[in-house]
């Protein structure tokens, strides 16, 4: 097995259809390999001091600042305000303090997971109130609220049913495997933990059977860490580490917490303009960043767009790099890749001419994610009587719906159309972008680099 632990890149999480978060991958589950350049670890099972390590049949994971982590290793555990409880609630909250109750409930093992509630504020599971002193199993990925559904604290992880004889030996003396987020074109994600620091990771696992199977190369797989290792800015998903086994690649990555921009925008249907402006803003950074080192992602969309919390304004990273490429200065890509909604016209004629294409079909995804975000649909729509979607895109059909882009700039509206122009000598470029008008807000700008530094 080769395995590499260097690391890339700035603090989630994988864009993937899964509960929860997200990992840093993407809406199709691409994984690599990479060759050893450092020493095998030293295997976490064991102690400093020669003790066996007792693997956690659960792990309590913080939601609200001043709560912790906490392996769950006992048959029991008891969480309130008391010192004597095995979990202390913090004081940082005076005014929510004062509602946690000095035993507030326990948890414990027999055969499943349960929890009890002992206080007199209640405890909410999953928003539901549970009756006093009644034994309720614990679900996997439960949210536990106190003094309030609305107040939500903990989350719990049970790690006693998951999948992780899949995994190579190496990697899970270092990660305990949680649960499954998603699945993809290649592979699945998984939530694990890194031992000792409780890190939440993303691990994407894609079966070398799989990609016979597709005729994938392996070498296109390997290519994905090949990147990642190059590639150190806070908008791009930062890489841990890669390993190989004979059955599967796996790649782990950072963990998003705020899911993919897909998600977040179907729930809101339509981002208002000043959100748009600040999530676009962090997402041309980092695609800027990309073609500077002479990357093409080829494959930008909202799913690969991933939110590192779930605050009102988030840090923003870019994801999975499955369909990318390392381009000099003077190379063009002549492979049909990505996802239909946002490629390029240019993406269409290959195989027509030797002409190609380059760094600007990144350009003409991100006036798809802008149209998207500001309106809520695809700029192009498939029509069953009529024009087909490809055409749409190599003669720019564009429709701007009066009724959704009445409110909207014209400076937006202006900044689309310069992304979305189909000569990609004359599109937009990201340096472009970044100087635009709309672009041009220093509040929102200084909002963003508070983000990056963390």
């Amino acid at each position: 097995m080769a395995s590499s632990g260097s690391s890339a890149g700035t603090g989630t999480g994988t864009g993937s259809s899964g509960t929860g978060g997200s990992a840093a991958t993407g809406s199709s589950a691409d994984t690599v390999s990479t060759q050893r350049t450092e020493p095998e670890c030293e295997s976490q099972d064991s102690r400093g001091d020669g003790e066996a390590r007792v693997a956690p049949w659960g792990i309590i994971i913080p939601i609200t600042e001043g709560f912790h982590s906490m392996e769950l290793v006992n048959t029991e555990y008891s969480f309130g305000r008391d010192f004597n409880c095995d979990y202390i609630f913090p004081d940082n909250d005076a005014q929510r303090y004062r509602t946690y109750s000095s035993r507030h409930f326990h948890i414990f093992l027999n055969g499943d997971p349960f929890i009890q509630d002992d206080s007199m504020n209640g405890t909410y599971m999953n928003g539901n109130l549970l009756s006093r002193d009644e034994k309720v199993v614990l679900p996997n990925y439960a949210t536990i609220a106190l003094g309030g559904a609305e107040h939500h604290v903990l989350t719990f992880c049970n790690l006693m049913h998951q999948d992780g004889h899949k995994f190579p030996d190496g990697l899970r003396d270092r990660y305990m495997i949680a649960k499954e987020l998603g699945t993809g074109v290649f592979g699945r994600v998984f939530l694990a933990f890194r031992v000792g620091s409780l890190e939440r990771v993303a691990i994407k696992m894609i079966p070398k059977q799989d990609l016979a199977l597709q005729e994938v190369p392996t070498t296109n797989v390997k290519a994905e860490a090949e990147i990642l290792q190059q590639l150190v800015h806070p908008g791009i998903v930062r890489f841990l580490e890669a390993c190989d086994s004979e059955e599967a690649f796996f790649i782990v990555l950072e963990y998003a917490d705020g899911g993919e921009l897909s998600q977040w925008l179907k729930r809101r249907r339509v981002l208002c303009e000043k959100t748009s402006k600040f999530v676009f803003y962090q997402i041309v950074l980092a695609v800027h960043y990309l073609n500077e080192q002479g990357v093409i992602h080829r494959d930008l969309k909202l799913q690969n767009v991933l939110l590192a919390s779930t605050d009102e304004e988030p840090l923003v990273k870019v994801t999975d790099f499955g369909l990318a490429r390392i381009a000099g200065e003077q190379s063009v890509a002549r492979t049909l890749c990505g996802t239909l909604h946002y490629l390029a016209p240019e993406v269409f004629d290959v195989g027509k001419s030797r002409a190609g294409y380059g760094k600007a079909v990144d350009c003409w995804a991100l006036g798809v994610i802008l149209f998207w975000c500001l309106s809520g649909r695809s700029p192009f729509v498939e029509c069953p009587a009529g024009t087909s979607m490809a055409e749409q895109i190599r003669s720019r059909r564009v429709v701007f719906d009066p009724q959704v882009w009445a409110t909207i700039s014209q400076s937006a509206r202006d900044l689309v159309t310069h992304l979305l122009t189909v000569d990609p000598s004359r599109r937009c470029t990201t340096q472009q972008a970044l100087q635009h008008p709309w672009l041009q807000d220093p509040e929102m700008k200084m909002k963003v680099q508070r983000l990056w530094e963390g």
